[in-house]
């Protein structure tokens, strides 16, 4: 029984470990999500900085509303620098390959980077 035990603990351990490396990889999650990303076929880009702020758009040459972002563990948070626009809002957030979906309340929006 006990070496079942430890056999299973060691198997959780590993899959634990193995989680957080695929979550924030070489240089971290924080690192991943840096860049311009565009929802499919539309002018709307998100724009995150690495000094923790963000710029999201509308079109091409709207001004955007700029946020402060914060990222922990698949949680980002997100909170606009504007008092006009008072909600912060917080996704569920999945990084794969350069496709970027934010989750929030069982609707997600995938996003791609732009190159």
């Amino acid at each position: 029984m006990k070496k079942k035990l430890w056999k299973n603990l060691t198997k959780l351990m590993i899959a634990a470990t193995v989680s957080v490396f695929m979550l924030t990889g070489c240089g971290g999650a924080e690192k991943k999500i840096v860049g311009t990303w565009s929802y499919d076929g539309d002018d709307s880009t998100i724009e995150f900085f690495d000094n923790g702020s963000a710029k999201v758009k509308n079109y091409s040459s709207d001004p955007g509303v700029t946020y402060q972002w914060s990222l922990s563990e698949d949680t980002i948070t997100l909170t606009p620098d504007d008092s006009l626009f008072n909600n912060t809002e917080i996704y569920t957030v999945e990084i794969t390959d350069d496709v970027l979906t934010l989750t929030d309340n069982g609707t997600s929006i995938e996003l791609n980077r732009m190159k």
